[in-house]
């Protein structure tokens, strides 16, 4: 038997799949940008200071850290794919997404309940990190 029979020939990635890839890097593309245009806003809703500059320094920082955390994502789902399937882990993101979206859409604000605001907050870009949709898409895509 040739070495070349025992290969798996790789086929080129269906139609869906690469909508798919596509659809998630717009989604995350799209998160980026609306994230930038509403950077003051948030910054004066949960981080609140005399010095604006201050607040928006802290809201860029804390959108920042999402990118802190994607190795550790990365790491996680891949090990996690690799025991459960790549099915269960994009599963898996998604559900951890829509928490991370679900957060910033019903945390309340600073002056709503203090501290805790802007402390749950800051797990969402955390979470959104962990969860980076564009490389477990394309994992997802590069793997069939």
């Amino acid at each position: 038997m040739h070495m070349r029979q025992n290969m798996r020939r790789a086929s080129a990635p269906a139609p869906k799949q690469i909508a798919a890839a596509v659809i998630g890097n717009a989604l995350e593309w799209y998160d980026f940008v609306v994230y930038g245009f509403f950077a003051s806003v948030l910054a004066q809703a949960f981080f609140p200071s005399r010095d604006e500059t201050a607040s928006l320094l802290l809201a860029l920082a804390t959108f920042g850290a999402g990118f802190c955390t994607r190795p550790l994502g990365g790491f996680f789902f891949g090990f996690y794919a690799d025991r459960k399937g790549r099915k269960a882990a994009l599963q898996l993101v998604m559900f951890v997404m829509t928490a991370a979206v679900a957060i910033v859409a019903l945390t309340p604000t600073y002056a709503k309940i203090g501290v805790f605001g802007p402390s749950a907050y800051r797990r969402r870009p955390l979470l959104a990190g962990v969860c980076d949709r564009r490389r477990i898409l394309q994992l997802d895509l590069l793997s069939h």
